[in-house]
């Protein structure tokens, strides 16, 4: 029971540390849909770098829409910055479209497809 006792304030610091690194610099996310597959399949485990701010064609993005502020969808990059200060994404089955930087939550880093 001491040794426990002693072990507890390591254990709370390292889930102090884990957790705010989880809330600045990296997320684990898992994809429940084919919405950017064969990039990302349904059922892919990855990691986002939340401090990503420059996004080149190519990179899976995740963001958060402005019709569902609580969700976070995935899209890849079609189109850097432009002058406008807009992404163009695409999304499977969809047409591309405009997304503000502020809406991006970050950019897939690391997946286990």
């Amino acid at each position: 029971m001491r040794r426990q006792l002693r072990r507890l304030p390591a254990a709370a610091a390292l889930a102090i540390i884990l957790l705010g690194i989880r809330a600045t610099v990296a997320e684990p996310l898992y994809v429940t849909t084919n919405s950017v597959a064969p990039a990302l399949p349904a059922g892919s485990r990855c990691l986002v770098y939340r401090l990503a701010s420059d996004f080149q064609p190519g990179d899976v993005i995740v963001y958060r829409p402005a019709e569902h502020p609580n969700l976070q969808y995935l899209a890849i990059v079609q189109k850097g910055l432009d002058s406008s200060g807009t992404l163009i994404v695409v999304r499977r089955s969809e047409l591309p479209f405009a997304l503000l930087p502020s809406r991006v939550v970050g950019r897939i880093v690391l997946n286990t497809r």
